[in-house]
């Protein structure tokens, strides 16, 4: 199975489980609308409403190593052609027990970053990373990181490189339900030898995380976690304050604090978050509508333009999720996400629904030579 997707807190078992010589076509589609009904300065709202298929061939090389090779097709309704959006893709990778390497083009893992740091829609604006994903595993502990060659630089074209960076990791602590957990994004747009000054964007988090999941067949899990964030722009240091001019950002600092209880229960999961923001940025990376400033870019206009900013982000959301996992692969997932913006007086909502489905078929074995 060629799925990479997997819970932070979860085993990487996607990966497929077959003898050296086998050869498994592996078929994925994921069929999705996910509506924003937001109408505030900081992000408007939009409608995503497409698939994704993924079919692919995978050759066991060893116990531990594989090769995929296939494509993606990702497509959102509305676009003039129809075949638009499809791409190979290719990736090797080196699995032993839940520790795991993939390197080349490959389908979008969905990133255990926190909302501030990482955007949930990413996967269905881009459903393909190319670059690598690595993840180590321990009984308490995890570490796992992901980085996405966005675009290379051309001189020619006068278009900058950019690269992101994501990091995730867990402490737990020994026999207890507690976790520390740290995490880091990194955004770099880089632009030696044209007129572009690079520039990167870091950003960070550390909380204290405590998970309970009683002996009760209607309530599964309870989870509370806190964590305090803060991100930094990093310039060439010989052009600190040409830089600085040259992106145009209002603040080249900013700190927050997110605070989230997921409650899981047998027919729904329910959850509570809170966050402040205080000149945060996460650019590129993170969900928009925690951020003190509106980005756009214009049509091979580097880098992005701050549109709107205000200082203070104060959110309050409320979520609802419901999954239905029926037989030979098919899953249903639909969720509702009301937040109310306490600095404004603003109630807006978001909603979203997939079906997905995901199979496996052996096709045949090779004898090597």
């Amino acid at each position: 199975m060629l799925c990479f997707t997997y819970h932070a807190a979860l085993p990487l078992s996607a990966l497929p489980h077959t003898s050296p010589g086998s050869i498994t076509l592996s078929i994925q589609n994921q069929n999705f609308i996910n509506n924003t009904e937001y109408f505030n300065k900081i992000m408007e709202g939009e409608t995503l409403f497409g698939f994704h298929f993924l079919p692919s061939v995978h050759l066991a090389i060893t116990n531990s190593m594989g090769l995929q090779i296939g494509c993606i097709w990702s497509r959102t309704f509305g676009h003039q052609w129809p075949w638009m959006g499809i791409r190979p893709a290719c990736s090797m990778y080196y699995r032993k027990q839940q520790n795991v390497f993939i390197v080349g083009i490959f389908n979008n893992a969905i990133l255990t970053l926190i909302e501030p740091l990482s955007s949930s829609h990413q996967p269905l604006e881009k459903p393909h990373m190319e670059g690598f994903h690595f993840r180590l595993t321990q009984p308490t502990s995890h570490i796992a990181g992901w980085l996405d060659w966005k675009n290379c630089l051309c001189k020619k074209n006068n278009k900058p490189e950019i690269v992101t960076f994501q990091l995730d990791a867990s402490y737990g602590l020994k026999h207890t339900n507690w976790s520390i957990p740290l995490q880091l994004a990194v955004y770099h747009l880089g632009g030696q030898g044209i007129p572009i000054q690079s520039y990167s964007l870091w950003c960070a988090a550390v909380g204290l995380t405590y998970a309970l999941t009683p002996t009760n067949t209607f309530l599964k899990k309870v989870q509370w976690a806190s964590y305090l964030v803060g991100n930094s722009y990093a310039y060439n240091r010989q052009a600190h304050e040409r830089a600085c001019l040259k992106v145009k950002r209002p603040f080249k600092e900013g700190w927050g604090h997110f605070h989230t209880l997921t409650i899981s229960l047998h027919p729904v999961e329910m959850g509570v978050s809170y966050w402040y923001g205080n000149k945060f940025s996460s650019e590129n990376m993170g969900y928009p509508l925690y951020q003190s400033i509106c980005i756009q870019q214009e049509k091979d206009s580097y880098p992005t333009q701050v549109t709107y900013y205000e200082k203070i982000r104060h959110l309050l959301f409320v979520s609802f999720a419901k999954t239905w996992e029926f037989s030979n692969g098919i899953t249903l997932q639909t969720s509702l996400k009301p937040y109310c913006d306490l600095m404004h007086n603003l109630l807006e909502f978001g909603f979203s629904l997939q079906l997905s489905y995901t199979g496996n078929f052996h096709l045949t074995a090779l004898d090597p030579l």
